[in-house]
């Protein structure tokens, strides 16, 4: 089956709506082409009858400026107005029709369309033009310029302007440099800033510099002024935050004040250095969420420092694409004691690596994991067949609402995974072992009461009639998506 997206009745409004008024501007601009021609004859003639000592006639000036001016200018604006009384959600998909788009968009347009209490905004290419509308963006909450050619000047106007700003995301935009983050929080002296920091200092939440050129200096720019900085997305954020915890080191400051940083990403592409996860650890006391890519050298002992970590509540492991089959990492040596200390917090659980993994034991110490992730591309997975046969009280996962399985899983564990009685979001791929007959006894267990969405991909082994039978019963699927061979 394809998939095939189905657009809802706003996204077909508003695509519908930007047409329109894509239209209304062409037609506009030819008119103002004309009117240009007539300022250009008025002037000619103006030369001419000064040169010739000659009283100029301002009447057809004024005709023009009176008629022409004000009714294309005036007219244009009135027919813009109503989209500011558009229902919120619509007016997002009309801008979002103009913003989307790979060639800059008339600022006319954009300015109208664009209202000061607009609260997110993307954008897929940048111009110069766009500056214009930095000034009524003092209530923007999430800025996105990914991939674009945004620069200096950019990153002055949203320290200038947008005093409120939650999130920006400036990923592969390779003109944004240290002194660009600089400007960001009024680490320059600019006039318009006055003495003191850009507001956003303590209102940015999340901030995205990944693939840009950007430096450690800028990541520890960023790390000290912007105070309210909970994520931070760069390919050396790990790196910077261990110097920071050596310098600190040495010079004696062990009592400093803590980032706000609640996520923490390690290094994918290089050798672990033993002991560097403890360090950028220390310089954080609000991790939630952790990603650990199991390069090498990164052993069991240092995934058990994650035991002191009474703040966690996410942990991600996966095997770095550059070092997939030298993982030093085990599940009983090493997650499995740490699960045992802090498993009961956790909400959101993903692994890619591990030998031997037993789920039984997963769902004994997280009860109250809400998310699971977990690939099988090497048969990691433990046969627990005849545990779960002698088993009478099997622990499941009572709180988990969405499950990602990936590659081959043994029938009785796909059938103990999907058991969950509130699972919405399930997720299937390259999966062989998930059948009609898998499915069916789930479904006669919960019948997948809260099922909102299901995708499967290249789970050949599931038939289209049993599909039919699970859209069938009576459960709020919204989103379907299954793709064979």
């Amino acid at each position: 089956m394809p998939k095939n997206e189905v657009k809802s009745l706003v996204k077909l409004c508003a695509s519908s709506i930007a047409k329109t008024i894509q239209t209304m501007v062409a037609h506009f601009m030819i008119s103002l082409i004309g009117l240009v021609e007539c300022f250009v004859k008025l002037g000619s003639s103006y030369i001419k009858q000064t040169i010739e000592n000659r009283k100029f006639d301002l009447s057809a000036f004024n005709l023009i400026k009176d008629n022409a001016i004000y009714l294309s200018f005036n007219s244009v604006h009135k027919k813009f107005e109503p989209f500011r009384h558009l229902p919120h959600n619509l007016l997002e998909e009309i801008v979002e029709c103009f913003t989307r788009s790979k060639k800059p968009v008339n600022i006319i347009m954009l300015d109208h369309l664009i209202t000061s209490q607009r609260q997110r905004l993307s954008f897929s290419v940048y111009s110069d033009t766009y500056l214009s509308l930095f000034p009524k963006l003092e209530n923007l909450l999430e800025l996105n310029f990914d991939n674009t050619e945004i620069g200096f000047d950019c990153l002055k106007s949203i320290g200038i302007y947008c005093s409120k700003l939650r999130l920006l995301n400036l990923e592969k935009c390779a003109n944004v440099t240290d002194d660009g983050i600089q400007c960001l929080f009024g680490g320059a002296e600019y006039p318009e800033l006055g003495n003191g920091k850009a507001k956003l200092c303590r209102t940015l939440q999340k901030l995205n510099i990944s693939s840009t050129s950007v430096t450690q200096r800028g990541i520890q720019m960023a790390l000290k002024y912007l105070l309210c900085l909970q994520i931070i997305e760069h390919e050396n954020t790990f790196e910077t935050l261990v110097v920071l915890a050596q310098l600190n080191s040495r010079r004696g400051r062990c009592n400093m004040d803590k980032l706000s940083l609640s996520t923490l990403c390690s290094l994918c592409d290089k050798p672990y250095v033993n002991g560097s996860l403890q360090l950028a650890l220390s310089m954080c006391d609000s991790i939630t969420l952790i990603y650990i890519y199991t390069t090498k050298g990164f052993i069991d002992n240092d995934l058990l420092c994650l035991m002191s970590i009474k703040t966690l509540r996410g942990l991600k492991i996966f095997s770095s694409p550059k070092y997939n089959y030298n993982i030093g990492i085990t599940f009983k040596g090493g997650l499995l004691p740490l699960l045992k200390v802090i498993g009961k917090s956790l909400k959101n659980l993903s692994f890619y690596c591990f030998d031997y993994v037993r789920i039984s034991e997963i769902a004994k110490f997280c009860p109250n994991l809400t998310e699971l992730h977990i690939s099988n591309d090497r048969n990691w997975l433990e046969d627990e067949g005849n545990f779960f046969k002698m088993e009478k009280k099997l622990p499941i996962f009572r709180q988990l609402t969405f499950l990602s399985c990936h590659y081959r899983f043994p029938s009785h564990i796909l059938h103990f995974l999907l058991s969950s009685p509130l699972l919405q979001d399930i997720c299937f791929s390259y999966c062989k072992t998930l059948t009609n007959e898998v499915l069916q006894k789930a479904a006669n267990y919960h019948g997948f009461e809260k099922l909102k969405k299901l995708d499967l991909q290249r789970c050949n082994a599931v038939s289209e009639r049993e599909i039919n039978v699970l859209l069938a019963k009576h459960n709020p699927l919204k989103e379907f998506c299954v793709t064979i061979r």
